[in-house]
């Protein structure tokens, strides 16, 4: 299992006054460079929550890349603003088996890349988080055959 999260509020969107529209982040995955687990998964799940109370979407995309640094797989979602600052919840699922599986398999990084959608301009005042949690499920099929 796979646990990440990331909370920004939104004056964290600012530079020396200036506002940002997005952030990045990697993941190093290794764990594919086991046998066992190549010869016997047979899903994953990446699983998102998010809660925006900025009034401005946002969308988080998430790549994935081999040891050569090629895409094998990609994905984005976006979650709706809030208009008056209260939290607004979303989830997402993004389910790997049969071809998104293999590309899966050859992944050594994920991207995560966080972009704040255009809008309502964000200052030192600017009320408001992002918080993201995510978790990926892996599913195996493990059987003895003796």
């Amino acid at each position: 299992m796979l646990l990440k999260r990331k909370n920004e509020n939104a004056n964290e969107f600012l530079i020396n006054g200036n506002e940002i529209s997005a952030f990045q982040d990697f993941v190093i995955v290794d764990i594919f460079n086991d046998q066992f687990i190549i010869d016997n998964l047979v899903k994953t799940e990446f699983k998102f929550e998010t809660v925006n109370s900025i009034n401005r979407d946002f969308e988080l995309q998430v790549d994935f890349l081999d040891n050569n640094s090629q895409l094998q797989h990609t994905f984005t979602f976006i979650q709706e603003a809030s208009t008056n600052n209260n939290d607004v919840f979303s989830s997402y699922t993004e389910t790997f088996e049969d071809d998104t599986l293999e590309a899966l398999k050859r992944t050594s990084v994920l991207i995560f890349t966080l972009r704040i959608l255009p809008g309502q301009t964000i200052n030192e005042n600017s009320l408001g988080r992002i918080d993201l949690k995510s978790l990926a499920a892996f599913y195996f099929n493990i059987r003895d055959d003796s």
